[in-house]
């Protein structure tokens, strides 16, 4: 039996009421001009700046790396950069390391070319104008996030370049007399480099100021006892 009309126009009525709730009364259009609300969309941070501002001008030099860590084999010598944000937010600095290939890492091991990073290096210091440290800081302001770390990227490719180059002639060249006070591990590292260069004298004279400005607690490394007692392997 046929529905009258009236009854068809009246269930037909009441179906399109029922999708328009389920739809919440909008097409299809609306739903996705409507922000999401369970959008996870971080802030614009220091992070989001050093991936689009500094990190291409790093690569620029042949270094491979993300995020935070980047490095480079030339000449003998694992080079490696760092970006270290304070403690306490706000501002960030630029780490530069120089390892020699010859000797092993600060920590002993063998150099991995694919993985050093700058902490590990024999040689380590800041992306610096004038010999000083150098920070960058900034507000949680979009564009001074964007200054902070176009600022370092310039200063990069002013200076970088030149810093490693000056650490790595430093490390090959430099004489135990021309050397003041410092860590043990630098006269170490020195010693060591020395040996692998064939020059036995220097070396031993490297590992004898490492001795002499060692504190008390300082163990000798094993790698330096040979030199010190006059031998060589």
């Amino acid at each position: 039996m046929d529905l009258p009309v009236s009854a068809f126009d009246w269930i037909r009525n009441r179906l399109g009421k029922h999708e328009a709730r389920e739809g919440d009364g909008s097409s299809a259009a609306d739903d996705q001009s409507r922000p999401s609300k369970c959008s996870t969309q971080k802030p614009y941070s220091i992070e989001h700046a050093w991936r689009e501002h500094l990190a291409p001008v790093i690569r620029e030099y042949g270094f491979k790396g993300s995020g935070r860590n980047f490095r480079l084999v030339k000449d003998g010598f694992a080079l490696a950069v760092n970006l270290q944000g304070s403690r306490y937010g706000g501002k960030f600095t630029v780490n530069l390391g120089v390892q020699p290939l010859a000797i092993p890492n600060v920590i002993g091991g063998e150099v991995d070319p694919k993985k050093f990073k700058e902490i590990e290096c024999a040689f380590r210091e800041r992306l610096s104008a004038d010999d000083l440290d150098t920070w960058w800081s900034y507000t949680n302001d979009v564009a001074a996030i964007n200054d902070a770390a176009t600022g370092a990227a310039t200063l990069f490719r002013n200076n970088a370049m030149s810093q490693f180059s000056n650490r790595m002639a430093f490390a090959l060249s430099v004489k135990p007399e021309e050397v003041g006070r410092g860590a043990p591990g630098t006269f170490v590292s020195l010693a060591l480099l020395r040996e692998a260069q064939g020059d036995l004298s220097q070396a031993r004279a490297f590992a004898q100021k490492a001795k002499e400005i060692a504190t008390p607690s300082w163990v000798t490394p094993t790698s330096l006892r040979h030199l010190l007692n006059g031998q060589s392997d």
